[in-house]
């Protein structure tokens, strides 16, 4: 089996979040891996450019993690053993600590890609570019999540996950997760001073999801 585990980057990556990518990799047996990492450029240039480099290898799964998760054990093993389309592991994101995997009636829309497993035939049964920004998914109804797509109004941020999920929907695919998991998201909360021994970032972890993305 062949993964790819792609990183796009600002320029910067947490160390933690290589060593838990690590950890996960080395965890499943006969598994032939490969890092693939984009620096500088933007949503979605970036992602799309993960899938074009690593489309030549051809992987059997793309894992997407982002630069500044904290993978849980275990956490590529079961999205393996799920044996889905795309499989997420939600995250909190945000001061709300607003969880990334949106569900209605049971059902997976969308999820982030901080981690991420997509089946190799879903890129496949996909055309480039897998992710855009060129439209905008508009709410109409927060509390039932009912939605249009402004085909007119680009994403001033984000929204390429949105999008990619929609998607993968209408190809026939389906989104599904890890239960009962929860990745961590770091941020540097003071930087490390030069001049000291002790001038090591101080990193906060937020491994609580405060609100889910569970809708009727």
């Amino acid at each position: 089996m062949k993964i790819t585990v792609l990183i796009a980057t600002r320029g910067i990556v947490h160390s933690r979040m290589i060593e838990s990518v690590l950890k996960n990799l080395n965890q499943v047996q006969d598994l032939e891996w490969k890092f693939f990492f984009t620096h500088d450029l933007p949503i979605p240039d970036a992602q799309n450019t993960l899938v074009r480099n690593a489309l030549e290898w051809n992987p059997d799964y793309y894992w997407f993690v982002e630069e500044d998760m904290l993978i849980p054990d275990t956490a590529l093993f079961n999205m393996i053993g799920l044996a889905g389309d795309v499989v997420a592991v939600d995250y909190p994101v945000g001061e709300s600590q607003c969880g990334c995997v949106c569900k209605k009636a049971g059902e997976i829309l969308w999820c982030g890609l901080g981690c991420t497993l997509i089946d190799s035939r879903v890129i496949k049964a996909m055309s480039d570019p897998w992710f855009r920004t060129d439209k905008t998914v508009r709410i109409t109804n927060l509390e039932k999540m009912e939605f249009v797509i402004d085909e007119k109004v680009p994403y001033k941020y984000g929204g390429h996950d949105i999008l990619f999920g929609i998607e993968v929907r209408e190809k026939g695919f389906k989104i599904t997760q890890v239960p009962e998991m929860t990745a961590g998201h770091m941020k540097v909360i003071q930087e490390g001073r030069s001049g000291f021994n002790k001038g090591t970032h101080q990193i906060e972890i937020v491994d609580k999801i405060r609100n889910f993305q569970i809708y009727d």
